[in-house]
Order: C-alpha cells, then structure tokens, then sequence
C-alpha cells in the first residue's frame, strides 16, 4: 500500500508539474490537420477490442509539456507513414494515470502499441523515447502480418 501511494503521488506530480496546462489559448492544437484520432480513456478497450489493425497510443497533454510536444511531429510522421496499417490514437495522460500505468506508464508521453488481433499491448515505453525506437517497435509488429 505505501509503495502504491508513492506511485501515485509521483505520476500526480509528474502530471501536475511535469506537464502542466498554462500558457496556451483555449481550443489551441498545435497540430490540427494530423492523422491522430483522440479518444476518451474510457473508450479505449473498446476501440481497441473492435480494430482490426494495429493501434499506437500516445498519453499526452495537450498543453505545455516540452516532451509531447518534441514527439508531436514525429508521431505525425509515422502516422502518415504507416496510415495504411495501424491507427495512431491520442489519450489525454491527465485525465487518465491510471489507466497509463496500468500499462506499465510512468510519464507523459507514454506510448502503448497494441497488436490486432490481442487486447493486451506488447510494447510499452516512457519519454524519453524516439521516432527511431517507435518505428522499430512497429515493423517488428507489422513484419509477422
């Protein structure tokens, strides 16, 4: 129990400090015509359980995390890259700790890609992170298709 709290208290203040919400207009997208869907935490084993492709999922803020926003274009790029084969989805890591560690998720940007044909992922990582591994992660995936 008191390893559990301290978790908590660490992903909460990652959230709050680490990736804060200041300094940006409402309604700001800093990428507003990309191919990432955004989905509700609570729909997504629900939109994972009925894909048949394979999906990528980036928890991150929207707003004032230099870390999301450093990924940002190149997520963009492998979602254009690969748009034929796997859905990149977008969950907001504020509203959602829990569900990211319970995908073994520590900070924001937390990436989870998940196989077609399971419900479970099979790749999990925390910032810091690159294109490089992202895309490593994923021909792997698609190389058994």
């Amino acid at each position: 129990m008191k390893y559990s709290m301290s978790l908590v208290f660490v992903m909460f203040s990652i959230t709050i400090f680490g990736c804060s919400q200041f300094n940006r207009p409402i309604g700001y997208c800093p990428y507003p015509n990309s191919s990432l869907t955004e989905i509700a935490g609570s729909e997504l084993d629900h939109y994972v359980g009925l894909s048949d492709r394979h999906i990528l999922v980036e928890f991150s803020v929207e707003h004032s995390c230099g870390r999301c926003e450093s990924m940002k274009p190149h997520l963009i790029h492998l979602a254009e890259r690969y748009k034929d084969s796997v859905d990149f989805v977008r969950v907001d890591f504020a509203n959602n700790v829990e569900l990211v560690t319970k995908y073994g998720g520590t900070v924001c940007p937390t990436y989870v890609l998940f196989e077609k044909k399971h419900s479970e992922p099979v790749f999990t990582q925390s910032f810091p992170i690159s294109r490089d591994v992202l895309e490593t992660e994923l021909l792997a995936l698609l190389a058994f298709d």
